[in-house]
C-alpha cells in the first residue's frame, strides 16, 4: 500500500505545487492590474515569478519527493527510470490538489482586486498570444515542454548543482522564449487547476475560449 500511496512524498508534492501556484499566479494577478504595461513588459516579471516559484518549490520539497511539482516531470522521470511507476498516480493527484489549493488561496488573497479590468478566468490560465492556430499552439507547447524536461533530466542525471536554481532559471528562459506565443503553460496541473477555479469563481467562461 505504501508504494502506491507514499504519503510523505504526496504531501511534499502538494505543498511544492501549491507554492509554485501562489508565486506564479500571484504575480499574474498583480501584473494584470498594471493596465499601463504592455504584454511584452509583463512577460519578463511573469516569467521570473514562474522560475522563482519553481525554485522555491524544489527548495522545500526536493529532498523528500524530488520536487517534481509538475505532472509532465513525474511522467518523464518514470520513463527514464527515476520514479517507480506505482507512485506516479499519487504524484499526479498530489500535484493537481496542490495547484487547486494554491489557486484558491490566491483568489481569496486578491479578491478585492477583481473588477472590470481583472477577470480570474482570463488571468489564472495560460492563453494564446502571438499564435492562434491549433497546430502552432501544439508545436509551441511540445517544444517548450521538451526543453523543460530535457533540462531537468540533465540536471538530475549529471548532478548539476544547485539543482533548484538551475531548473528555475530554465523555466525563466522558457517563459521568455515562449510566453508571448502561447502562454508557456508547460505544467498541466498549474495550468488546469487555476483555470478551472477561476472559471468557478467568476461563474463564466467568457474569457476562456481556449479552455
Amino acid at each position: 500500500m505504501a508504494s502506491f500511496l507514499p504519503f510523505r512524498k504526496m504531501a511534499a508534492e502538494c505543498l511544492g505545487t501549491c507554492m509554485l501556484v501562489l508565486v506564479a499566479k500571484g504575480a499574474a494577478l498583480s501584473l494584470a492590474s498594471a493596465t499601463d504595461a504592455s504584454g511584452a513588459l509583463k512577460n519578463l516579471p511573469g516569467s521570473l515569478a514562474g522560475g522563482m516559484g519553481v525554485m522555491m518549490g524544489i527548495l522545500v520539497t526536493g529532498g523528500v519527493s524530488g520536487g517534481h511539482i509538475n505532472p509532465a516531470v513525474s511522467v518523464a522521470m518514470m520513463a527514464v527510470g527515476k520514479l517507480n511507476w506505482k507512485e506516479v498516480p499519487a504524484y499526479l493527484f498530489s500535484q493537481f490538489v496542490g495547484a487547486g489549493l494554491g489557486a484558491f488561496l490566491i483568489l481569496l488573497n486578491y479578491m478585492d482586486a477583481f473588477d472590470g479590468n481583472v477577470h480570474p478566468p482570463k488571468v489564472m490560465g495560460s492563453l494564446p498570444g502571438l499564435s492562434d492556430s491549433f497546430g502552432n499552439l501544439i508545436l509551441d507547447q511540445f517544444i517548450a515542454t521538451f526543453l523543460l524536461l530535457l533540462c531537468i533530466i540533465s540536471v538530475v542525471d549529471q548532478g548539476h548543482q544547485p539543482g533548484g536554481l538551475l531548473v528555475g532559471m530554465s523555466v525563466l528562459g522558457i517563459g521568455l522564449g515562449f510566453g508571448m506565443n502561447a502562454g508557456a503553460g508547460i505544467n498541466p496541473a498549474v495550468d488546469a487547476m487555476p483555470r478551472i477555479l477561476g472559471i468557478v469563481w467568476e461563474g463564466s467562461t467568457d474569457d476562456q475560449g481556449w479552455f
